[in-house]
């Protein structure tokens, strides 16, 4: 496996990468151009996993560790990708290596992929694998994480981003007792935000930095 690994530096051929790299398909392509056949119940069934791995300073965090959970829940969903880990990693690697990005989020996905002609038998599906690597996106901005976050709470999972939203806060979330770790500031450190008064309304949240495990 490449963990711990620097991503090697782009060339100024990669410059149609600058907005994030795909690979679909067997094909490395410009974020923008990046596309799903239409029937991959990916998209029509919801049938598909995925995992984020976060890049720093033009190094993964913790790569190996994300690719061993998502070869955890590619099983569970008696998925077969058609990449081993290693060459998964290979793929990841190329994204960020063309992109040319240094701080970057890297997701890669499996689906059940698209029926064959009149089957509907999962198991003689051809499974996809996916990956991409854009800018980090960030939760929230460092002047946010400076002075903490507000939660939502809301009765359900499908309202409840929507929800948090329409109130203004940033980390919509149903459990009153989670912590919730966000942006990731630096390798060694992940940002956690923690619970200390419910209101009615709102819930008030500070923020501290801890060991990564």
């Amino acid at each position: 496996m490449h963990e711990p690994s620097t991503v090697p530096a782009s060339s100024a051929a990669d410059l149609a990468y600058a907005a994030g790299c795909a690979w679909v398909e067997g094909e490395y392509l410009p974020i923008a151009d990046a596309r799903i056949p239409i029937t991959d119940t990916g998209f029509t069934r919801s049938d598909c996993t995925y995992d984020v791995v976060a890049v720093w300073h033009g190094r993964f965090f913790r790569l190996d560790a994300h690719l061993a959970r998502f070869e955890c829940s590619w099983q569970a969903l008696r998925l077969s990708p058609p990449l081993d880990r290693e060459a998964m990693a290979d793929v990841l690697h190329e994204c960020v290596r063309r992109s040319g990005l240094h701080e970057a989020y890297v997701e890669m996905i499996v689906t059940r992929g698209s029926p064959p002609p009149g089957v509907r038998d999962p198991r003689r599906f051809a499974n996809r694998f996916y990956a991409f690597a854009i800018p980090y996106v960030w939760i929230a901005t460092r002047e946010v994480q400076a002075r903490g976050l507000h939660l939502a709470i809301a009765p359900g999972m499908d309202t409840l981003l929507f929800e948090g939203y329409r109130r203004g806060f940033g980390l919509p979330d149903p459990d009153r007792q989670v912590t919730v770790a966000v942006g990731l500031p630096k390798q060694e450190h992940r940002l956690a935000l923690r619970l200390l008064d419910a209101y009615p309304n709102h819930t008030n949240f500070t923020h501290q930095c801890l060991p990564s495990a």
